[in-house]
């Protein structure tokens, strides 16, 4: 698409082609936001920030380092110049669900943000003088006048015009990668020495941390490692988070990062921590005081694991190695048999019950002489069914029951 800053001779002049709604503008605006706002990152389209407050675009400044909320308008409104303090207030009064978002979309923390200020900017084909007036009087209110025409879009800022300007008639609709600013680079025993501002972590609880980051980097060989100020970051190539630690004096806080609760449905050992301040994406935490609960963290961080695209999981530590006997032969994920079993029931056009999958799953694992805990088993069918349903290949016809598309 092109894009053209303010008078061009080589766009058709109006009658120019009507929108077709406030949509078509404001999402030809979203995916191409760096070329109409050259320094705006997008964070989240049309953020909930509160129960009564919804921003149709929130972004970041990262040259000015603050929040940028755009409002799409059409026609004449009155009530536009009076949300802007109220919006400014709700990112304000919600700082956590700001940042939360923020850290989700570009992978930024709360030291990237400056809480001074907030970039208000209202996005129409059109200002009266009235609103333009309006907008140089309130000194903070930017207005951007966004047209479509035969010949591409034009984009001319009215009022408070920012210094930075859209670039003139590119032909790209995305914008080249930005490289981020080197991060401070922090070390895991000053981390637990509590020299970051966190506690400092006792002995017992140090070992309870590094009995599951030996268990993830054995079970998990994709799973890398980084330091944080916080918090440690477990992540897969490409920075896909998988969870995170933070250790607290007598337990470790884990959170995974998923919002998804039929992959991870809340029970009494994964609690729903989208109202509490915690550290990390996801919404989902698992509290560790005692060894056996780090091998029950394992069976959560697999199915984690899987859904970020990590491949086969390893033997934890004192398993024996393979050879030819049948006892010790490779023994398949508990992803991967509940797969089979899932292809087996659903290959037919009938409806069944998730109740027929697990029953086949058992009947497989007599068979083969295989153990495996059955909260893994229930897990691992309740990942596949998510997959499988998000994929278009399975239908829900009822309360726990399936069908083939």
């Amino acid at each position: 698409m092109r894009i053209f800053e303010g008078k061009n001779p080589s766009l058709t002049e109006p009658p120019y082609p009507e929108l077709k709604d406030e949509s078509e503008l404001h999402n030809t605006v979203e995916k191409n936001i760096g070329l109409f706002f050259q320094d705006l990152e997008l964070v989240k389209h049309e953020f909930e920030v509160d129960e009564h407050n919804t921003i149709d675009t929130f972004a970041y400044d990262r040259k000015h380092k603050m929040f940028a909320i755009i409002e799409f308008k059409r026609g004449k409104n009155d009530l536009m110049f009076l949300q802007v303090d109220r919006y400014d207030n709700a990112v304000k009064k919600n700082k956590r669900a700001c940042l939360w978002e923020l850290s989700q979309a570009l992978g930024l923390n709360k030291e990237a943000v400056k809480w001074n200020n907030t970039r208000m900017i209202h996005v129409k084909e059109d200002f009266s003088p009235e609103e333009i007036k309006y907008s140089l009087d309130k000194k903070r209110i930017e207005l951007c006048v966004v047209r479509k025409y035969r010949g591409g879009w034009l984009v001319h800022h009215l009022g408070n015009e920012p210094k930075h300007r859209p670039r003139r008639h590119t032909t790209s609709s995305v914008d080249p990668p930005r490289t981020g600013s080197k991060t401070k680079q922090y070390l895991e025993a000053d981390w637990l020495a509590g020299k970051y501002g966190g506690p400092k972590i006792p002995v017992s609880t140090q070992n309870l941390y590094f009995d599951l980051k030996n268990a993830i980097r054995e079970m998990f060989p994709q799973i890398k490692h980084v330091q944080k100020k916080l918090y440690a970051k477990f992540y897969l190539k490409g920075g896909k988070t998988v969870f995170t630690v933070e250790c607290f004096k007598h337990k470790l806080d884990l959170v995974y990062a998923t919002n998804n609760v039929d992959l991870l449905p809340i029970n009494d050992f994964v609690e729903d921590v989208s109202k509490v301040g915690h550290h990390g994406p996801g919404k989902h935490r698992s509290q560790l005081r005692q060894q056996p609960e780090v091998s029950r963290a394992l069976e959560y961080v697999e199915l984690m694991y899987r859904q970020q695209g990590g491949g086969r999981t390893t033997k934890a530590k004192g398993a024996d190695k393979q050879n030819d006997s049948p006892n010790n032969a490779y023994v398949p994920s508990a992803y991967r048999l509940a797969s089979d079993a899932i292809d087996h029931i659903l290959r037919d056009d009938k409806e069944h019950k998730t109740r027929e999958i697990r029953d086949h799953l058992y009947k497989t694992l007599e068979k083969l002489g295989i153990v495996i805990p059955t909260l893994r088993l229930d897990n691992a069918v309740n990942s596949k069914l998510y997959s499988l349903k998000k994929a278009g290949k399975i239908a829900s016809v009822g309360s726990s029951t399936y069908k083939r598309v």
